[in-house]
Parts: C-alpha cells; structure tokens; sequence
C-alpha cells in the first residue's frame, strides 16, 4: 500500500525512520539521486497504516523489524515476500515493486496531473534545456501535491 501511494522506491520505503513521517508526508532523506530527496504526501487511504505503523516501531523504523544485508539495504525480506505474493497471485517476473512506481505515474497522469508535480512526487529529474536551464520554478508545496496524490483511485478496499 504504501508503494501503491507513493510511488517510492522499495528501499525508501524501508529506509524511512518514524521522525522522517509527518502527519501530512513522508520525508525522503537518503534517496538514489538529488532528485530522489523529497517530500511525498500521505493519501488518505493510507493514513491510518502510517499512524499505526509509528505508533508500533519498535525500531524507529516505519516497518519495524527489517533487518540490514551486508549492502545496508533493510529492503530484501519484503522484495523476497513480495516476490513469492506476487507469484503466488500469477502474476510474471516482470512484474517487482518497482511496478507500483509506474501504475502511480501512469494513474497520475490519466488524472490530469502535471508532468512537473508527477516528478517531484516520484523524484525524478526534470530533463532537458527548459527543466534544468530556463525553469526554475519554487519547490511545489506537500499540500499541492497532496491534491494530485488523492486524485489517485486504486480497486482496493478502505484499511481503516
């Protein structure tokens, strides 16, 4: 669910300390690129998982319990349950978590949402002479990305 939401990376997800969560975002500080160091905003289908998810780390750690591989990764034993999830359902190899990035991206933008908000919420590069020469606009605010993450529908039910 929280991949499904955020389009955030698997080890992000599981990097994420409980202070790196707000109320209203979750607060990437160690990411795969410049870009990557972001906020996302929390959709409120998923904010009762967050809430309960800090309110029983053991750890500091959003999903406490995960441990570290010799790579200081915490994220092997959830791709691993996911894979063998995912198989289980029929779905190919083809398919990772990393699925959830592209369905966010794909759900957003059939939602009408700007290219550039798309970006930041997913930490992408803005590329090209216009989005790294000639733009240079403010960061946008968590609340008006926030309005772009609730557009997003999934088939799932309520978790609260």
């Amino acid at each position: 669910m929280l991949a499904a939401y955020t389009g955030a990376r698997i080890e992000e997800i599981c990097s994420l300390k409980v202070e790196d969560v707000t109320d209203s975002a979750f607060n990437i500080t160690d990411a795969k690129t410049k870009a990557g160091i972001r906020s996302i905003p929390i959709h409120s289908k998923i904010e009762p998982v967050v809430k309960r998810l800090k309110e029983n780390s053991k750890d500091g750690y959003l999903l406490s319990g995960l441990t570290f591989n010799k790579y200081g990764d915490r994220s092997n034993a959830i791709g691993k349950r996911f894979g063998t999830l995912k198989t289980g359902l029929g779905f190919n190899r083809d398919k990772s978590t990393h699925s959830f990035r592209h369905s966010l991206i794909t759900f957003l933008d059939d939602a009408g949402g700007q290219t550039t908000h798309i970006q930041d919420i997913v930490g992408h590069e803005k590329y090209g002479t216009t989005g790294k020469v000639y733009n240079k606009p403010a960061p946008v605010s968590v609340s008006v990305l926030k309005q772009d993450i609730e557009n997003l529908v999934y088939p799932l039910p309520d978790l609260a």
